[in-house]
């Protein structure tokens, strides 16, 4: 591959430049404050992306996100119609065989393709996602982007009305100061450890993960998502001890009543399909994610992740 992924992503322009210009991305993850204070401190998720808005009137208003991404086509029709999201991916391979096997992540997503020629290659990215239809089509037909996102107001508008971005992602405070101050991405990443250290420190990923267990053995086992991701921790005291994942999401709503409010997650991904369903419709999801193979088999065989999200090229 001629191209590095920040290439492909602007060509001349750093993941830092894309994202903020002149900007950092820096500490937010980190640094003093828990995720749970970078991203809002003292408001709600909900407060954050609207203040009085709900992420359903955010995004369009009337219509549910079902609506949105295709209004009359579920996900599962905007995805391939009649194939499942296994068939999607890959036809004929595991995602095994996608992910990595010994091929480099450009290897991974088409195999002989340069990334550049899988979004591309003869076709335009529009030509891609739906052939004929531009992407104004596939949104929604008639109407431009800022149409769809809540038809006469500017994207301004609709993230706050009055408010910039900034302004809505900390009111007082400028985005570099939200991220982290004067710091890069990379820095955020990691500054002098290696990915893996950033993780854990000592710990290599598996060992992260679960200890001494592979994630094949933490993904499904006997216990439930909850139990895999922590054995003894709630996913609620993994993010954030004290509170409920539906208390950081939105305080009072549940996150079906976020993602939708009258739709199940269940109705907003196939109505009818189960999420099970939906990945793979007979497989679990370990088997989706490699049948035999522990999910570090899987994300490279013999590199690590760092190997993985680079080798040769910068991020």
């Amino acid at each position: 591959m001629d191209d590095s992924i920040v290439d492909i992503l602007n060509k001349d322009d750093s993941i830092v430049d894309i994202l903020n210009k002149d900007d950092s991305v820096v500490d937010i993850l980190n640094k003093d404050d828990s995720i749970v204070d970078i991203l809002n401190k003292d408001d709600s998720i909900e407060d954050i992306l609207n203040k009085d808005d709900s992420i359903e009137d955010i995004l369009n208003k009337d219509d549910s996100i079902v609506d949105i991404l295709n209004k009359d086509d579920s996900i599962v029709d905007i995805l391939n119609k009649d194939d499942s999201i296994v068939d999607i991916l890959n036809k004929d391979d595991s995602i095994e065989d996608i992910l990595n096997k010994d091929d480099s992540i450009v290897d991974i997503l088409n195999k002989d393709d340069s990334v550049v020629d899988i979004l591309n290659k003869d076709d335009s990215i529009v030509d891609i996602l739906n052939k004929d239809d531009s992407i104004e089509d596939i949104l929604n037909k008639d109407d431009s982007i800022e149409d769809i996102l809540n038809k006469d107001d500017s994207i301004e508008d609709i993230l706050n009305k009055d408010d910039s971005i900034v302004d809505i992602l900390n009111k007082d405070d400028s985005i570099e100061d939200i991220l982290n101050k004067d710091d890069s991405i990379v820095d955020i990443l990691n500054k002098d450890d290696s990915i893996v250290y950033i993780l854990n420190k000592d710990d290599s990923t598996e060992d992260i993960l679960n200890k001494d267990d592979s994630i094949e053995d933490i993904l499904n086992k006997d216990d439930s998502i909850v139990d895999i991701l922590n054995k003894d921790d709630s996913i609620v005291d993994i993010l954030n001890k004290d509170d409920s994942i539906v208390d950081i999401l939105n305080k009072d709503d549940s996150i079906v009543d976020i993602l939708n409010k009258d739709d199940s997650i269940e109705d907003i991904l196939n109505k009818d399909d189960s999420i099970v369903d939906i990945l793979n419709k007979d497989d679990s999801i370990v088997d989706i994610l490699n049948k035999d193979d522990s999910t570090e088999d899987i994300l490279n065989k013999d590199d690590s992740i760092k190997d993985i999200l680079n080798k040769d090229d910068s991020i």
